[in-house]
């Protein structure tokens, strides 16, 4: 029988020699607190939830990244992404690309919808476009309606993104 060794982020982090990686213990959000998630077996189907078992601590991308100036900003918090945003204000003000998982159903639990983030990043100096196999983007509007999950990709250059892509604008 063969017994198989669950690992945590540190160990895979040392187990690959990743020396560029730094591991905060906290959640992202629009301010700074406490906050409360969720304990389910499968990580993928956790969330903030003010009853949840387990709480951390909650702090901003601006203040968790102040030193930082990411090309590649990517957010994938099952439906958090507007707070995540909020908190990173300024970041967004030295960041070129914003990959995200965006859902109308996801966004639902928070009271929101795509346009409030639609509106954010747009006001930060970004179009929004989803990407194809066929290596093509297509620019999403405001009132797009989000019925499955994807991943989206906002950027503030269209030159920058297909240079670094190769995709080109359907």
């Amino acid at each position: 029988m063969r017994i198989r060794r669950r690992f945590g982020l540190r160990q895979n982090i040392l187990l690959n020699k990743l020396y560029n990686v730094r591991v905060a213990q906290v959640a992202v959000g629009e301010y700074f607190g406490w906050v409360g998630f969720t304990n389910q077996r499968s990580d993928d189907q956790n969330s903030v939830n003010e009853s949840g078992e387990i709480v951390v601590p909650l702090v901003t991308l601006d203040v968790l990244l102040s030193d930082q100036s990411p090309t590649l900003l990517k957010i994938d918090v099952e439906g958090f992404e507007k707070y995540v945003l909020l908190g990173a204000d300024s970041l967004l003000e030295r960041t070129a690309f914003v990959y995200f998982e965006a859902w109308d159903e996801h966004f639902k639990k928070y009271g929101y919808s795509f346009s409030d983030i639609f509106d954010f990043l747009s006001k930060k100096g970004f179009c929004i476009v989803s990407f194809s196999s066929s290596q093509t983007i297509t620019k999403i509007s405001r009132d797009t309606t989000i019925q499955d999950c994807v991943n989206l990709l906002a950027y503030k250059e269209i030159c920058m993104l297909t240079q670094r892509t190769g995709w080109r604008l359907k």
